[in-house]
């Protein structure tokens, strides 16, 4: 009977090795095989009507806010070609007084999913740079020249501006601001993110394949990769990020800078307004009234990014065409158990949102 109790515990030992181990093992190989970046940055300008009108909607309802702060809009952008399996598009806009960049960015990938967030950054004369963001997203790699700071919870553009301009003052590296180039704008924004891949790769994450013409994951690269998106060590990185980010607005909110600069609005809170908008038991009516509003983007969640529950895979064309508009609030950082709640009666939502959804896009085809 003791062999048997040792054989089981033996069992799950090795089991919870596997389960734990084998992504952290199998993991680089996989990311290795389908991650790379290109040589040079193609950045375009694009024309609105060549925008899939959710993509399109998601920058214009920026522009107000942006305007309002003293930046003015310069474009709509596309990066072509730049890594596999995903578009990136971006409205750039330009505060010409505080040399002060901002951007509102869209990125899709073919399996259906998307992400937006807003970007402002400031750049210095000695490659310095100080990124403010609220974007849902973590960054697999970092860069010494680069400080960024999210803030996935700030819900305006003013809040995430005033943050930005209190980081930048309180920063000792940041003397010689250097503005963006109205002349020649898209081979400035070309040659920074080529800047960006050559420090990755001299930190020894890329190599360049010259006759691809394209940077490749060294074996370093790919295990950092791997590794830093899996559990715990995703959770730990976002823990660590988030709490730097809030220390970096330390005294800001006794200091007059902006009355409500420092709000941030808990995901279970943000979640609770949401679903107030929404028609919970009866999601067919919100469908109805967003048709006839001509806005046909699909409901999401957070998680890592932004998917559509209920979507099988061989609908994710439509996701790709339509676009996804995600619930504030949703997360897969847990606050509470009144949060998990309230993110599963949202994802069921979402589900027979989708269905129906789908339903009404099938039938007039």
């Amino acid at each position: 009977m003791n062999k048997i109790v040792k054989y089981i515990l033996w069992f799950f030992l090795a089991g919870g090795l596997v389960v734990i181990f084998g992504p952290m093992v199998v993991g680089p190989f996989l990311v290795k095989s389908k991650n790379w970046v290109a040589q040079h940055a193609n950045v375009r300008m694009i024309d609105s009507d060549a925008l899939d009108p959710a993509i399109r909607g998601y920058i214009d309802d920026s522009k107000k806010e942006f305007e309002s702060l003293g930046f003015r809009f310069l474009g709509y952008m596309t990066v072509i070609d730049f890594t596999p399996d995903t578009n990136t598009y971006f409205g750039l806009f330009n505060n010409e007084q505080d040399m002060i960049i901002g951007t509102t960015v869209a990125i899709t990938n073919t399996a259906g999913q998307a992400v937006g967030y807003h970007e402002i950054t400031s750049r210095y004369a000695d490659g310095y740079a100080i990124n403010v963001s609220d974007s849902p997203m973590l960054g697999v790699y970092t860069n010494p020249e680069n400080r960024t700071y999210r803030y996935p919870d700030v819900y305006s553009l003013k809040l995430l501006y005033d943050n930005h301009r209190w980081i930048a003052r309180h920063d000792e590296r940041t003397n010689d601001p250097v503005g963006l180039s109205l002349t020649n704008t898209i081979a400035e924004i070309n040659s920074a993110l080529d800047k960006e891949t050559i420090v990755q790769a001299s930190l020894g994450y890329y190599y360049l394949d010259a006759n691809e013409q394209r940077f490749k994951l060294t074996w370093k690269g790919a295990v950092i990769m791997a590794n830093r998106l899996l559990f715990p060590w995703r959770q730990i990185r976002e823990y660590f990020d988030l709490r730097t980010a809030k220390e970096a607005l330390s005294g800001m909110a006794s200091s007059n800078w902006s009355e409500q600069s420092t709000m941030t609005i808990p995901n279970i809170e943000l979640l609770k307004r949401t679903m107030e908008s929404l028609h919970l038991e009866n999601p067919t009516q919100d469908v109805d009234v967003r048709i006839t509003n001509k806005d046909m983007r699909f409901v999401g969640v957070y998680g890592y990014s932004c998917s559509a529950p209920g979507i099988e895979k061989d609908d994710l064309a439509l996701i790709q065409k339509h676009g996804i508009r995600c619930l504030d609030g949703t997360s897969d950082y847990i606050e509470s158990e009144r949060h998990r709640q309230l993110i599963e009666s949202a994802i069921s939502y979402a589900e027979k949102y989708n269905r129906y959804l789908l339903i009404k896009l099938k039938s007039t085809k």
